[in-house]
């Protein structure tokens, strides 16, 4: 990450590091080295401005789920300051989790956009396509990404039909590889 070229960019893409693939972050910590060099500051304050961006989304997600602003709000709260995200927060090289969180909820926002049944339908679901690629480049753990837009559809109600399936092909197929 010292040294910002497209060499090492390649690199990022396309070979595990310690035996993760995680190049998002990789390549996040290579713009800030680059920008900052070695102070920490601007590594933790990134840390802290994703995840404060990723509980604006949880408030967002249970706003779409039906949620009371007040109950989304308390919701969004308890993601907020719950212990369990503090490595993720203040440890600078748990970048992986506070970006792949931003990516997959914003994934699942999308999703939750396209099955609404707004207007230019398709651009919400290659949206949410993306986010999702973006999440799994960030921390693999997101390959259940697929499962969660089942459930919900599940919880907005959706009839399970042939196309509930069908239009998850593209994120099975993207999990599996």
């Amino acid at each position: 990450i010292k040294e910002l070229s497209s060499g090492n960019i390649a690199k990022m893409f396309t070979k595990p590091v310690n035996g993760s693939y995680v190049p998002l972050p990789l390549l996040t910590f290579a713009i800030e080295y680059k920008l900052s060099g070695e102070k920490p500051l601007p590594f933790h304050a990134t840390n802290l401005l994703l995840h404060l961006f990723c509980v604006f989304l949880v408030f967002r997600l249970l706003r779409l789920f039906g949620l009371d602003l007040i109950y989304a709000a308390f919701g969004a709260l308890i993601f907020g300051v719950h212990p369990m995200h503090v490595e993720s927060v203040a440890w600078i090289t748990e970048r992986k989790d506070v970006l792949y969180g931003a990516f997959y909820l914003g994934a699942v926002i999308m999703y939750l956009r396209y099955v609404s049944g707004s207007e230019q339908k398709t651009k919400y679901l290659l949206y949410s396509l993306l986010l999702f690629l973006g999440s799994l480049l960030s921390k693999i753990e997101a390959v259940a990404l697929p499962l969660t837009l089942l459930l919900a559809d599940y919880l907005m109600k959706r009839p399970f039909r042939w196309k509930v399936i069908t239009e998850k092909i593209p994120f099975f197929l993207l999990s599996l590889v």
